[in-house]
């Protein structure tokens, strides 16, 4: 079985990795190919061992690094080599390897496509019927299997090209199920977290934290998810300790700091699936989460979290959940029984395997 992701980036490792991993431990022999930058190969250490990894070289430019995985894709899905399945992971492998998914699904190789980028598909909307048509010749995604790891790409599918997708959200790690979160801590502490690439959030929660102190001091916030060093300075700044790195990146870590806390804030969303925010739900910690199409699909309002749009509501929900005991209790136990249905991985597991068994999209 053969995987092409282009750039391994962190949004794309949340399926990429717990999807090979589910597959080796069933006995497949897997290859990725993946473009070789630093982030990549840092990430490239937490898959599967029995993963063949194949880089295409970074290159000079954006257009280089194109044609240098294009080049590696050819070699590797060429008509001589022999896959029972090909995944093409991201708008550009799925571009890119059009030709030759055309081929292999001729020779039997099943061909399966994840978009991973909610963005992407957001700007493809606003293509015009012509050029949506020519897209659809070009890439012909109705011929293929569609795995989409968030509703959002499931809906933008349907309704750019009538095509079905099975949905199959990120696995969260068993410790974030396994933690006993305590709701009513004795000084409250507010946590945030968002993905790498979500970079205003670490400075938003930075403005939640000044707001919030002003009105109700004694509040303790803390960031734990990855920031750069200016966003370290801001929100330290603010009155906000921060994690350090190595725990960030420690699910052990993540998960008894999410429990010792009051509350989540999920203050931006990146590209991908919002996994602080279902690593939180996991926890059965009540979440605040910006209202974007992200966190929409993640958290139904008022049932199993808040949803606010924009800073002024969010700093008024996070107000409201730490005056209401009783609301907090209730969206804590909501949104771990809902973790627990979609978020496992025995659940993940199965989806995975059962996509690829029966080899249909939906």
């Amino acid at each position: 079985m053969l995987h092409v992701v282009g750039r391994l980036t962190e949004a794309v490792f949340h399926l990429v990795g717990p999807m090979t991993q589910a597959l080796a431990a069933d006995g497949h022999h897997q290859t990725l190919l993946m473009v070789d930058d630093a982030i990549g190969r840092q990430m490239a250490t937490r898959l599967h061992p029995s993963l063949r990894i194949v880089s295409a070289p970074e290159g000079r430019n954006g257009l280089h690094r194109l044609l240098n995985l294009a080049r590696r894709m050819g070699r590797l899905a060429g008509p001589r080599q022999d896959w029972t399945a090909v995944h093409l992971h991201g708008l550009v492998p799925v571009v890119l390897g059009a030709p030759l998914a055309r081929q292999l699904e001729r020779s039997g190789t099943r061909v399966f496509v994840s978009p991973h980028n909610s963005r992407s598909l957001r700007g493809l909307r606003w293509l015009g019927r012509p050029m949506l048509g020519v897209l659809r010749h070009l890439v012909p995604l109705h011929n293929y299997r569609t795995i989409a790891n968030v509703p959002f790409d499931v809906r933008a599918l349907q309704r750019m090209a009538r095509l079905p997708a099975r949905l199959i959200e990120s696995p969260v790690a068993d410790v974030f199920f396994q933690v006993a979160h305590q709701v009513d801590a004795p000084s409250p502490v507010i946590v945030g977290s968002a993905p790498p690439d979500a970079v205003a959030a670490a400075e938003r929660f930075a403005q939640l934290a000044v707001l919030m102190a002003d009105g109700q001091p004694g509040l303790r916030f803390r960031w734990i998810g990855a920031a750069t060093p200016a966003s370290v300075s801001v929100l330290e700044a603010a009155g906000v300790s921060v994690m350090a790195e190595e725990q960030a990146a420690d699910p052990y870590h993540r998960a008894h700091a999410l429990a010792d806390a009051t509350l989540f804030v999920a203050p931006s969303a990146g590209q991908g699936f919002p996994m602080a925010l279902a690593e939180a739900m996991a926890v059965g910690l009540p979440c605040v989460a910006d209202a974007v199409p992200a966190h929409d699909d993640m958290v139904v309002h008022l049932e199993t979290g808040l949803l606010a749009p924009g800073m002024p509501a969010l700093s008024y929900a996070v107000a409201e959940l730490l005056g209401g005991q009783a609301l907090r209790q209730e969206l804590a136990a909501a949104a771990r029984r809902d973790a627990l249905g979609r978020f496992s991985d025995a659940g993940f597991r199965r989806h995975v395997l059962a996509a690829f068994h029966r080899g249909n999209s939906a």
